[in-house]
């Protein structure tokens, strides 16, 4: 009896295709690439022959292909990748070639500027500079590392820019500037001067018609080399008086030129040998090259040193404008005065009293005792009378750095001329003071004196507010000019005086709407101006906001000291009434704009230094 079967199902054979299937390359930059898989199985997988070859699946339909930078010159071994579709006798396999390029050899641009340094020293070096191009404009110098970095950031290209800025008012062109400042073709210079034991960097950078540097900056960087102690000084001190000393100098090589001076111990001897150094040479300058001498130096009392102050005679090697050795310290003191401190009087006479003037003349009792003096105001006194030491060590710390050449000794006196207020109490007050700047002893205040009282004078100053601008249209013109200018008003405002002044002081002012300069007395507003106002001012310049209210103020003194009427002039901005931008003409010089949007300070008590007023 016949049977049936099932017949086997029928496989279909095992297809697979890639897309792209043609070799990749990759640069040495590298990159990924998608290939496109297409299979009738269920499964596949790929692998790469090459650490650098990174080969795998994205999807069930797509695997990546990656290859990372190549920094080598030469070309990566070439990768096999193997895709396999199924299994056993239903596998299928695809290979894929990669190839990835070696890097190209870079070759660097030729710089536009070849440096050369030489012959460098502890406080010189010499410099060559060879430009890539012999006609083109350029700039060349060498900087201490630390201005560098603490004026400019350390950037070059912004001090560049800042000094071209400068350079272009100095010589009234950028034209000018650059026909004294740049150079042109294969350059050779020797710095000197330079800080002994510091980073410097030697710069060259192209500059533009325009003045603005249009090349790469080229640097170098060096170190100046230590000082050298191959001299040694001595120095013998014969004669102490009260006002000073006399001492011999003497060097180990008596062919050594070196430079000798003194400085008062307090403030110098806090510094380091390199700062001492740099201080000096900078405050005397080219001086050091007129008194710099050779052999034994015998130094001969002068008379002009302070009682009782400790000093340094400072001694360095000099030639060729530079330092050549370190600094050597040698101390002395001045003898202490006839008399302690705090038995020194002092007699004042006070005349010539006028409503703004007086003439002082103070003595005190020891001719020997050093001491500082000035006028205090009875408003001011009255505030301090009751620690008047503190008043004058605040007095004195106020200019620290001349505590040495505001001391006195001796008979002093003064001229106040046309600065104090009329119908004004004032005293004068006396103190010894010591080399740190502190009272020595109590405070003398002398009997209270009184100005006359203030005449109306025929002496008047007027003000003209002139156009004024928006400064957004001046930014637009000069943004670094007007940078301040940006949402203000620009104005012009014209001062003048009649015949009968002498000087006249004027500001403008932002007004406060709680304290109006309208509610202030005349003569409040007199005496502010004179304290802190523009002196003998014609034309001036200030930013002003839109829609406030400005006043200008302004008053003059004549021949006999008195002041005559306050001139107020008040006016609010807006930007309706602001000149076109093409009529506004540039300021011959820049200095004279002024910022000032500050309302009206009353007169508030605090340490004055009359004495520096009266003499500028």
């Amino acid at each position: 009896m016949g049977g049936c079967r099932q017949e086997e199902p029928k496989t279909a054979p095992p297809t697979l295709s890639i897309e792209p299937a043609e070799a990749l390359v990759f640069e040495a930059t590298g990159g990924t690439r998608v290939i496109a898989v297409t299979t009738n199985q269920d499964t596949w997988r790929v692998l790469s022959d090459q650490t650098w070859c990174v080969a795998q699946a994205a999807d069930d339909a797509s695997f990546t292909v990656t290859a990372g930078i190549n920094e080598s010159p030469d070309d990566m071994p070439r990768a096999k990748v193997t895709v396999t579709a199924g299994t056993g006798n239903n596998a299928r396999t695809v290979v894929l070639e990669v190839y990835q390029r070696g890097a190209e050899e870079v070759v660097p641009e030729e710089p536009p500027f070849g440096i050369t340094l030489s012959n460098i020293t502890a406080t010189g070096v010499d410099m060559r500079v060879v430009p890539l191009d012999a006609a083109g404009s350029y700039y060349f110098d060498v900087i201490a590392k630390a201005t560098l970095d603490e004026h400019h950031g350390g950037d070059i290209g912004r001090m560049m820019e800042r000094m071209m800025a400068e350079a272009e008012q100095m010589y009234g062109s950028m034209e000018e500037a650059l026909a004294n400042l740049a150079s042109r073709g294969e350059q050779e210079h020797s710095f000197t001067r330079l800080s002994p034991a510091s980073e410097h960097v030697a710069f060259a950078v192209g500059l533009g018609a325009d003045g603005a540097v249009n090349t790469e900056v080229v640097s170098e960087p060096f170190r100046t080399e230590e000082l050298s102690d191959a001299v040694t000084f001595e120095v013998e001190f014969t004669n102490r008086y009260y006002d000073g000393a006399d001492f011999t100098v003497t060097p180990s090589d008596d062919e050594f030129p070196y430079y000798c001076t003194i400085r008062p111990a307090f403030q110098y001897d806090e510094l380091s040998d390199q700062e001492l150094l740099e201080k000096v040479v900078a405050e005397d300058g080219f001086m050091i090259d007129f008194y710099a001498t050779t052999g034994v130096y015998e130094y001969e009392n002068e008379n002009v040193w302070l009682t009782d102050t400790g000093y340094l005679v400072l001694v360095f090697g000099w030639a060729d404008g530079a330092a050549t050795t370190n600094i050597h310290r040698f101390p002395f003191r001045t003898l202490e005065p006839n008399i302690p401190p705090s038995e020194c009087r002092f007699d004042v006479e006070v005349t010539g009293l006028t409503s703004r003037s007086a003439t002082v003349a103070i003595t005190p009792s020891d001719e020997t005792s050093v001491y500082m003096w000035d006028l205090i105001a009875d408003a001011d006194y009255q505030q301090f009378k009751g620690n008047m030491k503190q008043y004058v060590t605040d007095y004195v710390a106020a200019d620290i750095e001349s505590l040495d050449y505001n001391r006195e000794r001796g008979v002093g006196g003064n001229i106040f001329s046309k600065m104090l207020e009329p119908g004004t109490t004032y005293y004068v007050w006396a103190a010894c003071i010591d080399e740190f700047g502190k009272p020595a002893a109590d405070v003398v205040v002398s009997a209270p004196f009184e100005t006359l009282p203030n005449q109306v004078s025929d002496a008047g100053v007027s003000a003209v507010i002139g156009k004024y601008f928006n400064g957004d249209d001046l930014y637009a013109l000069d943004s670094e000019k007007y940078a301040s200018g940006r949402g203000m008003a620009y104005v012009e405002v014209t001062f003048s005086a009649n015949d009968e002044a002498v000087v006249w002081y004027g500001t403008m002012v932002k007004e406060d709407p709680s304290d109006p300069t309208g509610a202030i007395s005349d003569a409040e507003i007199a005496e502010t101006l004179v304290a802190s106002g523009t002196w003998c001012p014609t034309g001036k310049l200030y930013w002003c906001e839109w829609d406030a209210e400005y006043t200008v103020l302004g008053v003059a003194i004549g021949s006999d000291d008195n002041s005559g009427p306050v001139l107020r002039l008040s006016k609010t901005f807006t930007k309706e009434g602001a000149s076109p931008v093409s009529e506004f003409v540039e300021p011959a010089s820049a200095a004279a704009q002024y910022i000032y949007n500050a309302p009206f300070v009353r007169y508030d008590a605090s340490v004055k230094v009359y004495r520096e007023r009266a003499q500028r």
